[in-house]
């Protein structure tokens, strides 16, 4: 999927500068968009059976220019889960340049909760960036593997990866008005806040789509991020936005959703 979090601090771990010129770095600003969402620890939440499968295909575009679009499907069996999310450049800009990031994120499902063991990401224009990250439940530990190269980051209680976050909200929607946040990109988990806004009502390619509205509380120089979840679709994103400090927008619109 698809991402909500610290957008700077999250595009400087991933390898992408804060105003990025490349169709490349706007596969991984997308791809940041589909899968960072976020986990709540101090709002309140509905546990809900999870569904067995649910694809979802979503539009992404920055400033209004089609850039792609992002993949993701979950799977669940009994309790184990997948999740894997596609992000690739279309249309007129992948005839100049063409680029696709994978990214994965199996693990546990423990009393409601994805429990992530592993998170992994590749990308085609940038195979030095590949990585895999494994989560030490017992050591409080994220270990993260690059080529040879190992690093280790301590693990945050109920930390999620940048996949399962996304989809922690389908076992428990969000209840409160505050939701915090601690979500890994594959390294450290950092906490974060947002805020429930006035529900909304979306257009999409689905119909119309009723929708909790969420926003990250920013401060002044910060980058914002917006989180509209379809609150009959299962609490799957149907709209996010980010927006950089400069004015740069990228948003990712729900285009094809399917739940069993």
């Amino acid at each position: 999927m698809v991402t909500f979090l610290n957008a700077q601090s999250a595009l400087n771990r991933s390898g992408v500068s804060k105003a990025p010129s490349s169709p490349g770095a706007l596969v991984a600003i997308a791809a940041l968009l589909v899968s960072s969402l976020f986990a709540p620890v101090r709002a309140a939440t509905e546990k809900v059976d999870a569904p067995t499968e649910i694809r979802a295909t979503y539009q992404v575009s920055r400033n209004g220019i089609l850039l792609g679009s992002a993949t993701e499907v979950f799977t669940r069996n009994n309790d184990r889960y997948k999740i894997s999310s596609v992000t690739r450049t279309e249309g007129a800009i992948a005839l100049l340049y063409k680029d696709e990031l994978t990214m994965v994120s199996e693990g546990k499902i423990e009393r409601g909760r994805l429990k992530p063991d592993t998170f992994s990401s590749r990308r085609t224009r940038a195979p030095q960036r590949d990585f895999v990250s494994t989560f030490d439940w017992k050591r409080n530990r994220i270990e993260r593997r690059n080529g040879e190269t190992t690093e280790s980051f301590a693990l945050a209680p109920n930390a999620q990866d940048r996949l399962s976050v996304l989809y922690q909200f389908v076992l428990a929607p969000p209840q409160g008005n505050i939701v915090d946040i601690w979500m890994s990109t594959g390294k450290e988990a950092t906490l974060y806040a947002y805020r429930r806004f006035a529900d909304a009502t979306l257009t999409t390619a689905l119909g119309p789509l009723a929708a909790s509205h969420y926003q990250r509380d920013a401060k002044e120089g910060e980058s914002k991020a917006q989180l509209w979840l379809a609150k009959e679709r299962s609490s799957i994103p149907a709209k996010v936005l980010f927006e950089d400090p400069d004015g740069t927008q990228v948003v990712q619109t729900l285009t094809a959703l399917s739940v069993r």
